[in-house]
């Protein structure tokens, strides 16, 4: 649950340089779905039964320092809510980048840097393909050297 948190985070208003925040994959049915044995585990970490986009970057521009970096990981069907959200909050976008399986799939991810209180303007990376064509099973040198120095 972010909402009571990011008011509990009043202590650290401005401390950290940057926030991650990986992603909330499906938009919730229903609030009743918070109260059923349906909200397991699973279900809060795809749904928005605890917070939406806007309660997490609400909390970001809370914890977020004036130049702070905050990082997110989304689908890219649900871009626009990200980006009005980020606004909404005084977290500019900055970097995105468009993250796909292989070289013939449609992008599932989209990986975004925004800049708490930066001027407006966006730079579109080069599209992050995960998985060889002909071997899904084996990652491409990119992927592979994101995953071993944690770095784009």
């Amino acid at each position: 649950e972010i909402r009571p948190c990011a008011i509990a985070l009043l202590d650290v208003r401005g401390f950290f340089a940057s926030y991650l925040r990986s992603t909330m994959r499906l938009k919730a049915i229903a609030n009743a779905l918070a109260n059923t044995k349906a909200a397991n585990m699973k279900s809060i970490s795809r749904h928005e039964i605890f917070g939406d986009i806007g309660d997490f970057c609400a909390a970001a521009k809370k914890l977020l320092k004036h130049g702070g970096n905050f990082y997110c990981v989304w689908r890219p069907d649900r871009l626009t809510d990200l980006m009005c959200a980020m606004r909404e909050n005084s977290l500019e976008p900055k970097d995105m980048i468009f993250v796909h399986a292989n070289t013939k799939s449609a992008p599932s991810m989209v990986i975004v840097k925004a800049k708490k209180g930066a001027a407006s303007g966006v730079t579109v990376g080069e599209p992050l393909f995960l998985n060889l064509d002909n071997d899904p099973k084996t990652l491409t040198e990119r992927a592979k050297k994101i995953y071993e120095e944690c770095n784009f």
